[in-house]
């Protein structure tokens, strides 16, 4: 009886022609053609870039607080005004501090990275500008920059995100010099908020590679027919 179930034994070497269609004697894994299915899917798989999310409100903090220095400058000069009137029963001439001199109160408030990265134009039209307009500058600046970070930005995509904003500020009514103040504190704001994430796109291609089902030979199927030549991937 062993002997009616036996598998037949076969001879077969590579690089030989078949000398009889050959089928599988069971069911297997053909592990060769798995390991292939398996690297094309994982060659499929994109890097995977993840969004910054506090970059925004981390950047728009930074601007709104630009915007709020230049509201105290002006309301301390305001206050050092009305301390020398109270102080003189006569009307006197109020001693106002220069542009410069306002400027130079402004910078005391900010740290030395934004009075580097700024140029003076900025700070002259803050201190120029009354609390009113500034904060109408800041509302318009701090929403477009919240509508421009709040997408994807890449380190190629950068400028032209800076554009975009630039655009969104340039048909604003405010005067010249703050409109052109609101721009350039956009544009400083504007910032890449999306980076390649190694650890996710392992992940991602780890799962890739588990989900690929393992290619079978069932059994009676072909291997080789009779007459081919017998090869590696066979």
């Amino acid at each position: 009886m062993y002997g009616n179930v036996k598998p037949e034994k076969l001879d077969i070497s590579l690089l030989t022609v078949a000398e009889k269609t050959i089928r599988s004697p069971a069911t297997v894994e053909d592990k060769i053609s798995t390991e292939k299915k398996r690297q094309e899917a994982l060659d499929q798989v994109q890097d995977v870039y993840t969004l910054k999310k506090e970059y925004s409100s981390n950047q728009v903090d930074l601007i709104s607080s630009i915007f709020d220095s230049g509201t105290e400058v002006n309301e301390e000069i305001e206050d050092e005004r009305k301390k020398q009137i109270a102080a003189e029963e006569e009307p006197i001439d109020v001693l106002q501090p220069t542009i410069e001199e306002e400027v130079t109160m402004l910078k005391a408030k900010l740290t030395d990275r934004v009075i580097k990265d700024l140029s003076d134009r900025v700070f002259t039209a803050l201190v120029q500008a009354g609390n009113d307009e500034l904060a109408i500058a800041k509302d318009l600046t701090v929403t477009a920059i919240n509508s421009v970070m709040n997408k994807r930005i890449s380190a190629d995509d950068v400028e032209n995100a800076k554009k975009s904003l630039e655009e969104e500020l340039k048909f604003t009514t405010l005067n010249s010099d703050l409109k052109n103040a609101a721009i350039e504190l956009g544009r400083y704001a504007v910032i890449q908020n999306e980076f390649y994430d190694p650890e996710a796109t392992e992940q991602l291609r780890k799962q890739t590679a588990e989900s690929i089902e393992p290619v079978r030979i069932l059994q009676g199927q072909i291997i080789i027919e009779e007459g081919k030549l017998i090869r590696q991937e066979e």
